[in-house]
């Protein structure tokens, strides 16, 4: 089988396997969104059975009309603090196939957990970590994915291929 028609997976652990990799980081404005009522009112579509068996979410009513029970879910939404909109957000991310994520959101499903770890971060995380992750990045081969466009985290869009702000 030729590289064009291999699964991307599978190349990607070859490159893993044949660079001797041991940890991929990945730095994308989409890993601030954090959960979303808007990210989670998508999943409830997706998976309204088992949005009916979040505690959490008693108080909608998934079987009324669709516009009653976002509405109920915006007001539910509003009432939890971030740990429970995370746990929830979780919850039924644990359903979602890589389609129905954003496509950096399904991208450690592409990275063999065997050969190497896939840290996702931020750009706020790399901002306060990034010291760190280069001094990690000495004693273990590091593969670092920076996303082009920060701008929705503050962050700028980079103009040239491959630039990345130093220390």
């Amino acid at each position: 089988m030729d590289n064009l028609t291999r699964p991307v997976p599978e190349l990607i652990a070859e490159i893993i396997t044949s660079t001797k990799v041991k940890r991929v980081v990945c730095v994308d404005d989409d890993f601030a969104l954090g959960a979303t009522v808007d990210t989670v009112q998508t999943l409830c579509l997706a998976f309204p059975a088992e949005a009916k068996l979040i505690e959490e979410l008693n108080a909608v009513e998934f079987d009324e009309d669709p516009e009653v029970w976002k509405e109920q879910l915006r007001k539910v939404w509003a009432e939890l603090d971030n740990p429970k909109k995370e746990e929830v957000d979780r919850k039924l991310r644990d359903h979602a196939t890589r389609d129905q994520l954003t496509p950096v959101q399904g991208l450690k499903e592409w990275f063999p957990s065997d050969r190497c770890t896939f840290v996702a971060m931020s750009w706020a995380e790399w901002q306060k970590n990034k010291d760190e992750v280069l001094e990690a990045a000495t004693g273990e081969k590091t593969l670092l994915l920076v996303d082009q466009d920060l701008s929705r985290e503050g962050g700028r869009r980079m103009k040239v291929f491959g630039s990345l702000p130093t220390r």
